[in-house]
């Protein structure tokens, strides 16, 4: 990327980014509005970092929050029980 602002705005509640080298009047006349992004945070092992956007007059931001990774409920279920869950008993 050659340090070219991201531009972007929420169409039904969407996020849409704008066409790779869009000039920024025509960006800002189309209504799309610069994305500030952030790096996402360094976690562990046990957590994930989930990407969010918050829209202002001006800009969109992307925003990150951290929640544990999900754990499997039944680590020890067999391949035989999953196909039972997932097709009711049929073979």
């Amino acid at each position: 990327m050659r340090g070219e602002t991201m531009y972007g705005k929420f169409i039904d509640g969407k996020f849409v980014r704008a066409k790779y080298g869009i000039n920024d009047q025509e960006a800002l006349s189309l209504g799309f509005k610069p994305v500030v992004l952030t790096s996402p945070p360094m976690t562990d092992s046990a957590h994930m970092p989930i990407e969010w956007l918050e829209e202002t007059e001006t800009e969109i931001v992307r925003h990150w929050n951290i929640v544990d990774i999900p754990v499997d409920p039944d680590p020890d279920i067999s391949q035989a029980e999953v196909y039972d869950i997932v097709f009711g008993g049929a073979k």
